[in-house]
C-alpha cells in the first residue's frame, strides 16, 4: 500500500479540464470525461442538494452523452445503477467505465462498456470488484453491505483505473485486476492527476486535500488519444 502524503494543493485547479468545469456549472455532474471526438460523458447526482426540479425533468440517476454538436441524450437510463458515478474513458477511447456508489443495482462493481460511434454503448460487463470495509460487510441492513462509497475516478496513460472509495483510492489494472490502495485519513470523494508532469495524484476528502507523486502519468482527453 501507498500512504498519501498531505501537501499544499498547488496546481490543483489547473489539473481540471474545461469540460469538467462546464458540466459542474450546469448541475454538479459526476466524473465528466471527454471522448476522442471532443464529446462528453457524464452522470448526474440527484442526491446532492435540492434537486427536486431535476428529479422531475430527468427521472432519476443516469449517464448522458453530449455530442460534438451539443445535442444530449441518455446512454444509461435510471434504474440500471443505484448511484452511477466515476464515469471514465480508457486511453484508446474504446471503453467507458462506470462505478456504483452503493447498494443495488450495480453492487460494489466497476462496470465497463464498449464505446461505439456517436457515443453508443454496448457489451456491458463487470470490470472489477471494489473492496469493502469490514464495518460495511457487517452492516445490520443487508442492502448496506454493498456500500463501497465508490466515487470520483481517473485513468493513467497505461490504462489503470483509479477510484475513490471508503477504503482509500483503489487502483485496478487495465484487465480489472486489483493493483493496490492509496490510504488517506478521510474518505476521498474526488481524485485527479495534475502537476507540471501530470504525475501527481490529488485526492479530495471532506475537509482536506492530499497529493502523492506517482510513477504513472494521468491521461487527458482528447490530447494523447491513441
Amino acid at each position: 500500500m501507498l500512504r498519501g502524503e498531505e501537501r499544499f494543493f498547488e496546481n490543483l485547479c489547473s489539473s481540471f479540464r474545461l469540460a469538467d468545469f462546464l458540466s459542474l456549472v450546469e448541475q454538479r455532474r459526476n466524473g465528466s470525461r471527454q471522448s476522442f471526438d471532443v464529446s462528453l460523458f457524464f452522470g448526474n447526482d440527484l442526491n446532492a442538494g435540492n434537486f427536486s426540479f431535476a428529479k422531475k425533468s430527468q427521472g432519476g440517476k443516469q449517464v448522458y452523452y453530449i455530442a460534438p454538436d451539443g445535442t444530449t441524450r441518455v446512454v444509461i437510463r435510471p434504474g440500471e445503477y443505484a448511484m452511477p458515478n466515476g464515469v471514465e474513458i480508457s486511453p484508446d477511447g474504446r471503453t467507458l467505465y462506470v462505478n456504483n456508489t452503493w447498494q443495488q443495482p450495480g453492487a460494489n462493481f466497476i462496470w465497463a462498456y464498449d464505446v461505439g460511434e456517436n457515443g453508443t454503448l454496448s457489451n456491458k460487463r463487470q470490470f472489477a470488484v471494489v473492496n469493502l470495509k469490514p464495518d460495511v460487510l457487517q452492516a445490520a441492513n443487508p442492502a448496506d453491505r454493498l456500500d463501497s462509497g465508490a466515487h470520483g475516478s481517473a485513468v493513467d496513460t497505461d490504462g489503470r483505473y483509479y477510484v475513490a472509495t471508503r477504503t482509500g483510492v483503489q487502483i485496478f489494472q487495465p484487465d480489472g485486476t486489483y493493483a493496490g490502495t492509496i490510504w488517506v485519513p478521510q474518505y476521498p470523494v474526488s481524485i485527479t492527476f495534475g502537476g507540471p508532469n501530470n504525475d501527481v495524484l490529488y485526492m479530495v476528502g471532506e475537509s482536506s486535500v492530499w497529493s502523492i507523486h506517482t510513477k504513472a502519468h494521468g491521461f487527458r482527453h482528447p490530447s494523447g488519444m491513441n
